[in-house]
């Protein structure tokens, strides 16, 4: 999968969400967080999902990471982070083909 960069001037205007499918199982997308962003949720649709600060685009989710249920909007506020410079989000699912929205906000 592709890197998702959100840049600055797309919308100056918070929450923002958005919905993609990722690909293989289990291997990364990253999603770069516009400097605005304080918290974020996120969701994965029919699967469970795995997220992470620490990673690489298109590569295997490492074992430090984070759960999602299936259909459940997970809350994340990067203030709470141990590294709150934290500029990108790594989504993944061990099933094939998931859906994942995320919803930014100020």
């Amino acid at each position: 999968m592709a890197t998702i960069i959100v840049q600055d001037e797309f919308d100056p205007k918070l929450p923002l969400v958005f919905r993609w499918t990722l690909g293989s199982p289990d291997v990364a997308t990253e999603f770069v967080l516009p400097d605005r962003v304080k918290k974020i949720k996120v969701r994965f649709e029919a699967a469970d999902g795995k997220f992470t600060f620490i990673g690489t685009d298109d590569t295997a989710i490492g074992t430090h990471h984070g759960s999602a249920d299936a259909d459940i909007w997970e809350t994340i506020i990067l203030s709470t982070l141990g590294s709150p410079d934290s500029k990108s989000v790594f989504l993944a699912s061990p099933a094939n083909a998931t859906v994942v929205q995320i919803l930014l906000e100020g």
